[in-house]
């Protein structure tokens, strides 16, 4: 009875991590074959991000992607201004993420692609420099 419960719960505490559209978080995380789009939104000490449809002005949509092996994330941005953000990455699983590298985002819609010659797992996008930051400087705590 207990694994019947344990396994009904699974999805539920699974779809609770997910934030609903307008809630800004500081990073996301995907899945192989996911995408995700958000606005930026300056916070007190870091970017937040808050979820909208792609078609949003001034939207960010990042795709991440699995073939034969590789790794790939491909975004675009119609922010007005270049951006780059950290990639944190868990390939076993366990919920360790560690630093993968970053990627330079154009603001003008051109796509940036970074591929990686293996699988990342599960990967977590975030600490977006560039535009408003208020009157600091942002430094990424990724890689």
């Amino acid at each position: 009875m207990r694994i019947l419960a344990a396994a009904l719960l699974l999805p539920l505490a699974a779809y609770a991590q997910t934030p609903p559209p307008g809630t800004a978080v500081e990073r996301v995380t995907l899945h192989p074959g996911e995408s995700v789009s958000f606005v930026l939104a300056p916070g007190k000490d870091h970017q937040l991000l808050n979820r909208v449809d792609a078609r949003t002005k001034g939207a960010i949509t990042i795709r991440y992607g699995v073939t034969n092996g590789m790794s790939t994330i491909v975004a675009t941005s119609g922010t007005g201004y270049d951006t780059r953000f950290t990639v944190l990455a868990d390939p076993d699983g366990d919920g360790g993420f560690e630093p993968a590298g970053d990627v330079a985002l154009p603001g003008n819609g051109t796509p940036a692609s970074r591929g990686w010659p293996k699988l990342l797992g599960t990967i977590n996008v975030g600490d977006f420099t560039g535009g408003p930051h208020g009157t600091h400087e942002h430094v990424p705590s990724g890689e």
